[in-house]
């Protein structure tokens, strides 16, 4: 050392990212018997809002990430079930993600009507079943026995209101159900 000082470039960095730590307030209304509409508060500093939904049986799965300035969430139509969903904040601190605590849950059933069908019989070896639309459920599963104690068969799925079963032996009684299927997605 030759008694001069040398100075070295020191940098000292700390860094810290702050909470989303305001309560989300979640409310649930019922628009029909198949959706659901969520609505919450602004949480300051969320850029995002991600929304969670689980059923009966289910585990809590996420099934969209909104922008901030949308404190609302409308589900596609929902099989028969009991549904939970949960909301929480969201924002970027440089390029982490922050999240802040899920909402408490809000709790939604959702039911379909079945449908009422008519049977007439058109011919002598075949029946016409017809019935009223319910909303919301693209297709129709028709299902049919020949005795009052046996099990239903699947025939087919229909996407129309109406259902002609041809082929069918004289005399004979046939017993029909009529079940709704439901096709979902909530991306």
């Amino acid at each position: 050392i030759d008694g001069t000082i040398q100075e070295t470039p020191f940098t000292s960095s700390v860094s810290g990212k702050t909470k989303l730590d305001e309560d989300i307030q979640l409310e649930i209304t019922r628009i029909n018997k198949t959706k659901f509409q969520l609505d919450w508060n602004v949480v300051a500093g969320a850029t995002s809002y991600d929304v969670y939904m689980k059923t009966s049986t289910g585990s809590y799965q996420k099934v969209k990430t909104l922008k901030a300035d949308v404190c609302k969430y409308t589900t596609s139509v929902l099989t028969p079930d009991t549904y939970s969903f949960k909301v929480r904040a969201a924002r970027y601190s440089g390029n982490e993600r922050v999240v802040g605590k899920l909402s408490n849950a809000v709790r939604g059933k959702s039911v379909f009507t079945k449908p009422n069908v008519q049977i007439e019989a058109i011919s002598n070896n075949s029946i016409q079943l017809s019935w009223e639309k319910v909303d919301g459920v693209p297709y129709y599963c028709i299902y049919r026995k020949v005795s009052k104690e046996g099990a239903y068969q699947k025939l087919t799925s229909v996407s129309s209101t109406t259902y002609t079963d041809e082929k069918l032996e004289n005399n004979q009684t046939y017993y029909y159900n009529n079940t709704c299927i439901w096709i979902f997605n909530h991306k």
